[in-house]
């Protein structure tokens, strides 16, 4: 056996009672639903994946969850998609509690949808973050060209790391002092996390 699924099998094995019964039936459900079917431990959490992720069921303090990746391409036959996850753009969730046990056969359902995307290549469109420079930012990018030729540069990720430095910080003077910050990380060519390099 694996490390991985040594990992994933002591994760179901410590779960409480009652919760631990209804990940086993959840479990072999998905390994019923298609033999290609694999585990796999990401994020801390077990992954059930084929041809891709395809969901994970995870434990929480008040239900247990089962994520589907690409649940935003599957209808949501049943209303059972958490409607606090609904702005993700790819992933549903369906919470299971005590009081609120999802049939089987609605799982199937789902479960199988995500298994179909999957093998048929199909993906939510990515999603596209738009650049937000703070004016704190912005306005020093203006008097250092150096600065802005190198954060020009840069890969959409990084600039939006820089961006979300500074604009992150509630009072102003701290808005002020991260955007200098980064002007001089940029002038010395470091992208935002060299220092933990």
């Amino acid at each position: 056996m694996s490390a991985v699924q040594e990992k994933v099998d002591a994760y179901f094995e410590a779960l409480p009672e009652g919760r631990k019964e209804t990940c086993d039936r959840l479990r072999a459900l998905i390994h019923e639903l298609h033999p290609g079917i694999t585990e796999t431990w990401k994020w801390r959490a077990p992954i059930f994946e084929y041809k891709g992720m395809v969901c994970w069921v995870l434990n929480f303090k008040h239900h247990i969850g089962i994520n589907l990746f690409k649940g935003s391409l599957i209808e949501d036959k049943f209303d059972r998609f958490d409607p606090e996850n609904i702005d993700n753009k790819q992933n549903r969730i369906i919470k299971i509690t005590e009081d609120h046990i999802v049939p089987e056969d609605e799982l199937r359902y789902y479960i199988s949808e995500a298994i179909r995307l999957n093998e048929e290549g199909i993906s939510p469109a990515p999603i596209k973050k738009e650049l937000v420079i703070p004016q704190e930012l912005a306005t020093l990018l203006k008097t250092h060209k150096e600065a802005r030729d190198y954060f020009d540069s840069l890969a959409p990720s990084h600039k939006r790391e820089f961006a979300h430095h500074v604009a992150e910080a509630k009072r102003q003077e701290t808005r002020d002092r991260r955007a200098e910050k980064v002007i001089q990380q940029l002038l010395e060519q470091r992208k935002p996390n060299d220092q933990y390099r």
